[in-house]
């Protein structure tokens, strides 16, 4: 993964011309770097900085476009990581947003925390979620009495969605703990109330809260931030104390606190963990960097041109064009099972078809009697026809012996 030069431990200027710094005299911790966001007022948006825990100086980055709260730095992704509830558009209306944000104050928006099995959703869907921090590759925040996980991994089928929920116990130790950092699976911060503020320890693997007993941190207010530095203290902000926010170095072995530094008072804040030795990238990572190219391949062979091939004849299903054609419905497939042959159709005449005759005609007395009648009289004139034939011969044969 590409990572960016180490950061400088240089002291910064706020806006506004003040310089945020050690007190005379004081010791500097040790070296660490961080990010913080912090709003002044409960609606205004975040504002980004840098703070170099060496002499608690921070550089104010930009404004954002969002309110962010529950920020983590992620080595997977190198980028900074937190949740939202509103942009520049307003107001979210499905819960928190999953944002990574880049050193220079873009933002990017990943949309709202999923749910993707049957793990409980706070009812608010995690518009009250506080003190982020990243183990592995999951955003880790506390809402009411309970942690949950959400998943950061971009290829994951469970990215952006909630893999694990646990209920803290005794109940309601970290209702007031507003941020933490986790070292070896064990989160720690700071809850605070009117009578007083200590620090908790709790176990992320089953949720047990043990309360160290502290000295030094005063009461009535929210600590925002909770960094552990590589010297093994805890580093903690309380958001507005006397119209300041102090900063508090607490040794874990004792639970003594003494403030080291402070900053202009805020309404909220929020913070990472120490960065690793390196800048976070200046833009937001939405997906873990592509790995670097290898040597640009030499010019590619030409193909061989492909070999003829003989017409295939089309089979369903037919083979779909390269290119938008009209859709022609194939013609209908030739059954493959043998079907009986079809008789040949009739053949066409032009003569009028008649019924059949009967087979035993019955014939009519009366048609039959004229029949018969009517060939008697034929007879007749026939026989009369001859006599009168052989008559007029017989004639004339005499006519002529008598002129002899």
């Amino acid at each position: 993964m590409k990572r960016l030069a180490t950061v400088g431990a240089v002291g910064v200027v706020l806006a506004g011309g003040a310089v945020l710094g050690l007190a005379e005299g004081e010791a500097a911790p040790v070296s660490c770097t961080f990010f913080r966001v912090h709003s002044t007022d409960v609606t205004g948006f975040s504002v980004l900085s840098r703070v170099n825990l060496a002499n608690t100086a921070a550089q104010q980055i930009a404004t954002l476009r969002y309110r962010v709260n529950a920020i983590a730095y992620s080595e997977d992704t190198n980028s900074l990581w937190g949740l939202s509830t509103r942009s520049t558009e307003g107001t979210f209306g499905d819960g928190a947003h999953v944002v990574s944000i880049g050193t220079e104050g873009d933002v990017i928006d990943h949309g709202p925390v999923r749910r993707v099995n049957e793990l409980n959703f706070p009812n608010d869907r995690f518009t009250s979620a506080t003190a982020g921090t990243i183990v592995g590759s999951e955003l880790v925040v506390r809402v009411d009495s309970a942690i949950y996980r959400i998943d950061l991994d971009p290829g994951s089928n469970t990215y952006l969605g909630v893999v694990d929920a646990v209920m803290t116990s005794p109940r309601g130790l970290i209702v007031g703990v507003d941020d933490f950092d986790v070292r070896g699976g064990v989160a720690y911060g700071v809850a605070s109330d009117y009578s007083g503020s200590r620090v908790v320890r709790v176990d992320l693997r089953n949720g047990q809260v043990v309360q160290v007993a502290t000295t030094g941190l005063p009461g009535g207010a929210s600590f925002g931030v909770a960094v552990l530095a590589p010297d093994g203290a805890l580093y903690a902000a309380a958001n507005r104390i006397a119209g300041r926010s102090p900063l508090f170095r607490i040794d874990l072995g004792t639970g003594a606190a003494t403030e080291v530094g402070s900053w202009p008072a805020v309404s909220s804040s929020d913070a990472t963990a120490c960065l690793p030795g390196v800048a976070p990238a200046t833009t937001p990572q939405p997906t873990p960097p592509a790995p670097a190219p290898g040597p640009a391949p030499g010019p590619a062979p030409v193909p061989a041109p492909p070999p003829a091939r003989a017409p295939v004849v089309p089979v369903s299903p037919p083979v779909i064009s390269p290119t938008p054609i009209p859709v022609v419905p194939p013609p209908p497939l030739q059954p493959t099972t043998a079907v009986p042959p079809v008789p040949p159709p009739p053949e066409l005449t032009t003569k009028r078809s008649y019924r059949p005759q009967p087979t035993t005609p019955t014939e009519d007395p009366r048609a039959a009697g004229r029949a018969r009648s009517s060939t008697e009289e034929k007879r007749r004139w026939g026989l009369t026809a001859i006599v009168l034939i052989v008559g007029a011969g017989a004639a004339a044969a005499g006519s002529r012996r008598r002129r002899r």
